[in-house]
């Protein structure tokens, strides 16, 4: 059986009134299958747009009564959390860096931001994943400007952009002009489209 319920948004300034239909200036229908289970409903932008930012001025009813719910947050896989990649084998080969990544900590990425000291510089950086640490060759991913301009007050770029790789390590090789003393970290990170 299908029975409906109208999901209230409150948007009063005043604490005075107790939570009533009447004072609501917005509402919606929402629709639910199995009233003898737990059933889920999405908050869409218009929601969004019209109710406080943590959801507190919701109320669900079913008729003329309140129905009790727990909001629940729940988002797709990917995570902001940065995991900082293992930096191993840095060194020198002939005259540039060179180093690998153990990058097993994070799942899908397609960026690296490396922490360099190092400053007024431009350099190419090519990636390869690799399957194992150990391994000497690997598949090429590309290669990546870095820079710095901070004399010219023009900024920089300590991002490598690649397409995205799953691949549990990755091997850099740095154009001449960074020192391996200058490499203090890594972080891969998944691509959202605000770069």
């Amino acid at each position: 059986m299908r029975a409906a319920a109208a999901l209230a948004v409150i948007l009063a300034a005043s604490n005075s009134y107790e939570a009533a239909i009447p004072y609501f200036s917005r509402w919606r229908d929402v629709i639910y299958i199995t009233p003898d289970r737990q059933n889920y409903f999405v908050i869409d932008p218009d929601i969004w747009k019209f109710a406080r930012p943590d959801l507190a001025d919701l109320r669900l009813y079913d008729g003329q009564s309140q129905v009790p719910f727990v909001i629940r947050q729940q988002s797709a896989g990917s995570s902001n959390r940065e995991n900082p990649a293992k930096i191993l084998n840095l060194g020198t080969i002939g005259d540039h860096a060179e180093f690998d990544l153990d990058v097993r900590g994070t799942q899908e990425y397609s960026r690296v931001r490396l922490k360099l000291d190092a400053k007024n510089f431009i350099s190419t950086a090519y990636i390869r994943g690799r399957q194992s640490a150990n391994a000497r060759s690997g598949t090429e991913l590309g290669r990546s400007t870095l820079y710095d301009f901070t004399a010219e007050g023009l900024g920089s770029n300590f991002v490598l952009k690649f397409p995205t790789a799953i691949f549990p390590y990755l091997h850099l090789r740095l154009a001449p002009g960074i020192r391996p003393a200058q490499i203090q970290g890594a972080i891969p990170r998944a691509y959202r489209g605000c770069e």
